[in-house]
């Protein structure tokens, strides 16, 4: 084995099922994908069981046929792993963590990676460059990375984009590659042609996946769903669609005798893996978190019950005051409560903010508000800023905005959702990474550094995604160490409660 200096994630193969030619393998919560080409020769319909698969769990590599080539016992872990790709003899592969972080194992060499190095967006997957000597990574916004024998020829970064990228696929002679979206576009790089896409048109779930033939003179597509879609001279040998509810597809693979394999997962587990709570706890400060999946109702905690100081974030619950004043009034908000509303939530405006406290009647009234919704540890001050609140209440605040509920009708609801989501971005920290900003569907951040308060809250909805969190520190030395215990957290819930 031969580790790269960078740190990747883990990766569970939990169970094999075969149909129809077509090899579907089912992945722990933590994988995004799950399998690297096997041998020339052997197609998926001939293996019983996913020879030459490898997969990695919690720091341990479980090799299944020819395939177990090493292990990460005992190494800690930055990021979650979200590519794999094997060297040309198939003797050794290479995982790729979503910061870029790359491992090498069997005869796979490091040649670099972007582990340590600040990232627009997240890498979303890899693929191994000529002979073996090299390999790519690719981010969300296709900002395309090559190392060793693998050479750059072009990229979708800083190209707006319908759909942000999700994996990526070489040619056989390593000459070029494509970059495929969550919609299904193609993008061809290099001697890499364009056989078709199924960008603009209407599809059964977001794409996920990519392979390419032997030749190199087509590809597949698979969806969320398990349906894979084929072009140039790829052959559709079946699919896994329709996949169980709570498993979706995570990636495709090609066999060496014309099949493939499907990967899916089943159904999320927590955000706050073991890594991610040892990395939080290095910090100094305070912190508590919750993350609310909207697509399944399940909620993930970290440090449950604390209440700590709101800053600005606690704007929101003044707003909500607001808004259910003038509902239960029968009225619509004044010219100037529109003003100051707004200059409150999208440029956090103080003024505006202890206008509308005021207005509104004050801790008394925002606190009965709160109680209202069902905020049961939330507790506001004259001096609102020092107001406290749990994560958990945070997540319960955020719905009544996200989501229709019986407290505000949609009207006022979505007057309030429509400010959130136009906070402007100097007003943003923490939860915006990674998740593309077209996916912050509601945001509001504060901080107070006197006392080392630093918080976000928020509702992320893109690519099979839906979820709203909330992440409060106190207590930190400054802002950038504030921060970087909230980033890990966004992203990990991005990657863990993907499809």
């Amino acid at each position: 084995m031969r580790l790269g200096p960078d740190k990747a994630a883990r990766l569970v193969v939990s169970s094999v099922l075969a149909a129809s030619g077509t090899l579907t393998l089912t992945l722990t919560p933590e994988a995004s994908v799950a399998t690297a080409q096997t041998s020339p020769g052997v197609s998926a319909q001939d293996v019983g069981s996913p020879v030459g698969a490898r997969s990695v769990s919690a720091g341990n590599v479980y090799g299944y046929g020819t395939a177990s080539l090493g292990s990460l016992n005992g190494i800690t872990l930055n990021a979650r792993t979200v590519g794999i790709a094997a060297t040309s003899d198939h003797n050794g592969y290479w995982l790729v963590g979503s910061d870029g972080g790359v491992f090498s194992f069997g005869d796979a060499s490091f040649y670099g990676s972007t582990g340590g190095v600040p990232l627009v967006q997240p890498v979303v997957g890899m693929a191994a460059g000529p002979g073996g000597a090299g390999y790519w990574l690719v981010a969300s916004d296709g900002g395309v990375f090559s190392f060793g024998s693998a050479h750059f020829y072009g990229s979708t970064g800083g190209v707006p984009l319908a759909s942000p990228i999700v994996a990526m696929a070489a040619t056989p002679d390593g000459g070029g590659y494509w970059l495929v979206a969550g919609d299904g576009g193609v993008f061809a790089f290099g001697d890499a042609h364009f056989y078709g896409s199924t960008g603009g048109r209407a599809i059964s779930a977001p794409i996920v996946g990519m392979a390419t033939t032997t030749d190199g003179g087509g590809y597949w597509l698979v969806g969320q769903d398990g349906a894979v879609y084929p072009f140039g001279d790829a052959v559709n040998h079946g699919s896994a669609a329709p996949t169980p509810v709570g498993s979706p597809a995570v990636g495709i693979a090609a066999s060496g005798g014309g099949g493939y394999w499907i990967a899916t997962r089943g159904p999320a587990s927590t955000p706050f893996w073991p890594d991610l709570l040892a990395y939080i706890k290095t910090f100094p400060e305070t912190v508590t978190a919750a993350v609310e999946d909207l697509n399944t109702g399940e909620v993930y905690t970290y440090n449950p019950g604390l209440s700590l100081v709101l800053g600005s974030t606690v704007k929101v619950q003044i707003l909500g005051t607001l808004l259910s004043e003038a509902q239960a009034q029968g009225r619509w908000l004044t010219p100037t409560e529109i003003s100051e509303a707004t200059a409150m939530i999208e440029i956090s405006d103080n003024s505006a903010g202890q206008a509308l406290f005021d207005e509104v009647g004050g801790a008394n009234a925002i606190q009965a508000w709160d109680a209202t919704i069902g905020l049961t540890n939330s507790f506001v001050y004259t001096n609102w800023g020092l107001s406290t609140s749990s994560a958990t209440d945070q997540l319960t605040l955020l719905n009544i905005y996200a989501t229709p509920n019986r407290f505000l009708t949609n009207p006022y609801r979505l007057f309030g959702l429509n400010l959130l989501k136009n906070v402007e971005l100097s007003q943003i920290f923490g939860i915006n990474v990674g998740p593309p900003e077209s996916g912050v569907q509601a945001v509001k951040t504060g901080r107070i550094p006197d006392v080392g308060a630093h918080n976000a809250i928020g509702w992320i909805k893109a690519d099979g995604r839906n979820y709203l969190i909330a992440a409060l520190v106190q207590g930190g030395p400054s802002d950038p160490i504030e921060e970087a215990a909230i980033e890990p957290i966004s992203v990990d819930a991005w990657v863990t409660l993907g499809p």
